[in-house]
């Protein structure tokens, strides 16, 4: 009797899964390449900047999910450097969409992958005195770690690697680099939401 409630137990439990429906939040920093380059070979780019934002989880099957997340870096401005001088302009905030599909080897492994892609949103071009804003979408490779804990929270580190496809910059006397490589690394919590 004992052996068949716990068969019948075992046989209810909802499977593992990789990606748990979850949802969080995380800081770090974030870097951004060269976009742009003038005739006298001066370059554009956006000065790095402190970046916050949320993360949402949903599984697929027991070792994939898809993995969405919006971050704000406040704290960029227009870069401009020629030869060893570098000239900060304007301020500006530069938005990043990502949405992946994330997988790990095993469901109960700590480090994960994703990959996808999404958009990259600057308020302003990365030239100084230039004005408008600028949606440049990008290809998506990260890697992660999520803290193992008994708790329904726990801590995600994420290093994300961008390849950008360069936007329209405003200023005709630049010449745009095609494909720009963007970097963030970011850590923050991660809650486990109740399953349905």
């Amino acid at each position: 009797m004992l052996a068949t409630a716990i068969t019948l137990s075992a046989q209810s439990a909802p499977p593992l899964r990789a990606f748990p429906r979850s949802t969080g939040f995380s800081f770090g920093v974030a870097s951004f390449n060269e976009r742009s380059e003038s005739s006298a070979g001066g370059r554009s780019s956006y000065k790095g900047s402190l970046i916050v934002g949320g993360r949402f989880d949903q599984p697929l099957s027991r070792r994939t999910g898809l993995l969405v997340a919006l971050g704000v870096a406040p704290l960029s401005q227009q870069r401009g450097q020629g030869g060893v001088s570098t000239v900060l302009s304007d301020k500006l905030m530069v938005a990043i969409a990502d949405a992946a599909i994330g997988w790990r080897f095993k469901p109960i492994a700590p480090v994960f992958f994703s990959a996808g892609g999404g958009i990259t949103y600057a308020t302003k071009p990365p030239a100084a005195l230039t004005t408008g804003s600028v949606a440049e979408p990008h290809a998506l490779f990260a890697i992660g770690y999520d803290s193992p804990s008994k708790s329904r929270w726990n801590i995600r580190t994420v290093f994300s690697n961008r390849l950008v496809i360069v936007g329209a910059d405003s200023d005709s006397t630049t010449n745009e680099e095609t494909v720009a490589y963007d970097w963030t690394l970011e850590i923050g919590g991660r809650y486990r939401l109740p399953q349905r």
